[in-house]
């Protein structure tokens, strides 16, 4: 049997969905940023 699933349901999943993605996308562009920035510090530190 198939359940209805309403408006608010409905908006609600797609609200857990975007913010389970957003924060994945945030947690790999900390992991790829992070060492990015240090390295420039630390190129600029070396002139």
């Amino acid at each position: 049997m198939i359940a209805y699933v309403g408006p608010g349901l409905g908006a609600g999943a797609i609200a857990a969905v975007i913010g389970i993605l957003a924060g994945f996308f945030l947690l790999v562009l900390g992991f790829l940023w992070y060492p990015f920035k240090k390295l420039i510090r630390w190129i600029r530190s070396r002139k």
